[in-house]
């Protein structure tokens, strides 16, 4: 019920009563692959849109034959379409990427043995945002800005939590505190 401008409405809302909230957007697989539900309307009120290389390549309408990669491509489409939001896309066991002004500003990789995928891109995106909060929690309010350090701690967080999740078969069985901690230092 949201698509029909009702989340537009509600995001510009929410966001003219607090300007500190950070929103973040994980759209999800489109299954009929139109790509077209109003996703690009909305992103003006998106701090983070998070979405898989098979997302970021329908929503921007990315061919291999365009004669750019795909981070270049990708980043310039957002970029001319919404230039305050960050677009992260996650690479599978390649980590991931952050687009934004028109340039990719950071990659991550943490490589685990994958037993099972499922889940690993909400576990991903759950690590991300609790890695933002964190960082953003920790430091002075006064200087609560988005800045290339707390994006690698977010990035760093997601990659923890996916790789996590994919070491374990099932997507119902969450990585315990120990185990996130100790993958975030093997990366450090």
């Amino acid at each position: 019920g949201f698509w029909d401008g009702d989340l537009k409405q509600k995001l510009a809302e929410i966001k003219q009563r607090n300007k500190q909230i950070t929103v973040s957007l994980v759209p999800q697989h489109d299954a009929i692959e139109k790509w077209d539900g109003g996703l690009m309307d909305v992103l003006e009120h998106v701090d983070f849109l998070i979405l898989s290389e098979v997302e970021a390549k329908g929503i921007a309408k990315y061919h291999d034959k365009v004669g750019q990669s795909l981070f270049e491509y990708v980043a310039n489409f957002f970029h001319d379409n919404c230039p305050n939001t960050y677009v992260v896309i996650t690479l599978g066991s390649n980590g991931c990427c952050l687009c934004h002004n028109g340039v990719i500003t950071q990659f991550a990789t943490i490589k685990k043995n994958v037993v099972d995928p499922t889940g690993a891109g909400d576990a991903f995106a759950a690590g991300f945002v609790f890695g933002f909060v964190k960082y953003m929690s920790e430091v002075e309010e006064s200087t609560r800005t988005i800045t290339s350090d707390a994006l690698k701690m977010s990035l760093l967080w997601g990659c923890a939590t996916g790789s996590n999740c994919v070491m374990v078969r099932g997507a119902s069985v969450p990585s315990g505190k120990g185990t996130i901690y100790q993958t975030l230092q093997e990366c450090r």
